[in-house]
Formats: structure tokens, C-alpha cells, sequence
């Protein structure tokens, strides 16, 4: 005859197994809701429904087991409940699964691409087409670019500083960034 140490160790194991069996429904599901998989593990879902039930109506609990078993059911109930309302949005088409995994493609990187501008101190017309090709470019490199006048302004004092009233201002793109070069 067993003693009642052998039945709570058999006890203990078959509660962390049953732990094993909830982290591999968990990853099932995630994979049902990523669209790998076409149906969803309800059959292992409700087995393990049967065996949480099944251990907590045995009467071998000790402190340490009653807190393992409370800690596994509490985590696959929840589980549970969100799998759950996921199918029945999936049902009712509030939400979507996707159809496929979606594949990753290599993109070539974006081409360098160099423009020149010139502005005048005397001519305020200028800056403003200037600053439209900043702009052009930042869209085409997806970047973030400076405000108007913040951006006219740090030229304007570059060019004062510099005592430039007629420059040249290159514009580049390199890397996804845009580069601002003002010369003479």
C-alpha cells in the first residue's frame, strides 16, 4: 500500500504535467490566432479542463499542494477565458485571424539621392523652394523632418554667421537620413 508521502509526490506530478500540457495548449492557441494552424485544440483544452477538475475533487492536498493546484487552475482558467472570447470574436467577426503568416522580404536600401539648391539672403522665395524640396525629400526617405521656420531660420543664421549672402545648400539622402550642406 502506498503511503500518503507516495500519493502526494504522484500528486505534485501530476500537477506539473499538467502545467507542461497548459504552456503547449498556450503555444497551440497562439499559433490557431496567428493563422498556422486551421483548428483550434478545443479537444486538448477540454481534456485538460477534465484533469484540473478530476485533481482538485481528490482529497491528498497538503499547504503546498493546495497553493500548486490553486496556482494551476487559476492560470489555465484564465487562459481559458480569453481563448474562449477570442473564438466567439472570431465567430461573431469582430476580430480576424490572418489567412497566412506574413513573409518577410529583404527590400533593397534606399538609393542615395543628391540635390542642389541655392538661396539668396536678398530673396525670400528662395528659402520657401528650398524648403520644399527638404521636404520632398524627408517624405521620400520616411523620415522626420525640421519645421519651416525653424529649419529657414538655423540657414539664415548659418549664412549670417558665415557672412554668405548667396550660397549653394546640397541636399542628400543617405541611409534614410537627409543632410543639408550649405557652401559658398
Amino acid at each position: 500500500m502506498e503511503s500518503i508521502r507516495e500519493k502526494q509526490r504522484k500528486f505534485e506530478a501530476l500537477i506539473h504535467k499538467t502545467e507542461g500540457r497548459i504552456e503547449a495548449l498556450k503555444t497551440e492557441y497562439n499559433l490557431f490566432f496567428a493563422g498556422e494552424v486551421k483548428i483550434p485544440p478545443e479537444k486538448e483544452r477540454v481534456n485538460i479542463e477534465k484533469v484540473i477538475r478530476d485533481i482538485q475533487s481528490k482529497d491528498l492536498r497538503s499547504g503546498k499542494l493546495d497553493f500548486l493546484l490553486q496556482n494551476l487552475s487559476s492560470r489555465f482558467y484564465l487562459y481559458n477565458n480569453m481563448w474562449l472570447k477570442k473564438l466567439n470574436q472570431l465567430e461573431l467577426g469582430t476580430i480576424k485571424r490572418s489567412s497566412k503568416t506574413p513573409k518577410y522580404e529583404k527590400k533593397a536600401p534606399p538609393k542615395d539621392i543628391s540635390k542642389n539648391s541655392s538661396v539668396s539672403l536678398n530673396n525670400e522665395d528662395s528659402f520657401e523652394s528650398f524648403y520644399n524640396e527638404y521636404d520632398n525629400m524627408v517624405k521620400g526617405s520616411k523620415g522626420k523632418g525640421k519645421s519651416k521656420d525653424d529649419l529657414i531660420n538655423q540657414i539664415k543664421l548659418k549664412m549670417i554667421s558665415e557672412n554668405i549672402i548667396d550660397a549653394k545648400i546640397n541636399l542628400s539622402v543617405s541611409k534614410g537620413k537627409v543632410k543639408i550642406k550649405i557652401k559658398k
